[in-house]
């Protein structure tokens, strides 16, 4: 006895299947580049209003968006001291071999170096980062699966 089974369409059913896959794959990439754009405008938002200091703008202008893949977005903030903010530093020496004065962290009062270093009292993170990150992550899943259900239509 053979039984032979006979499945007619497939090809059509693969060719639909690409078809698809192709439109939730161009939805992936808006997807992540919308949500790098709103949690970069967030993160802008928190150090504007946490900054402490005079505000030149260099490290809110310093974020930049690389897409890495169609399904993966980076965001990159690439002033050299951005780490710094975000995480913060512990006390620390600040080397002055030519014991000239500076002016310091306390708005513009002169610290004088003049026995070579002064001692930083350190910074508190800020993490301007993280909490965007957290403050729009109840919104991602939303974003993509609006960009989803309209692929799928």
């Amino acid at each position: 006895m053979v039984l032979r089974v006979t499945i007619s369409g497939i090809s059509e059913l693969r060719f639909y299947f690409k078809r698809v896959y192709k439109r939730v794959e161009n939805s992936a990439e808006k997807s992540t580049n919308e949500i790098a754009g709103n949690v970069i405008n967030i993160a802008k938002g928190n150090i504007r209003s946490r900054a402490r200091w005079q505000n030149t703008g260099r490290l809110s202008s310093s974020f930049l968006k690389q897409r890495v893949s169609k399904f993966l977005t980076r965001v990159v903030n690439f002033a050299p001291y951005a780490g710094y903010v975000e995480e913060g530093t512990k006390p620390h020496i600040i080397r002055n071999p030519l014991g000239h004065t500076w002016r310091g962290p306390d708005r513009g009062k002169s610290i004088s170096a003049t026995g070579g270093y002064y001692l930083h009292p350190g910074s508190r993170a800020m993490y301007f980062m993280r909490d965007a990150v957290d403050q729009y992550s109840s919104r991602m899943n939303k974003v993509i699966s609006r960009r989803v259900d309209l692929a799928l239509r």
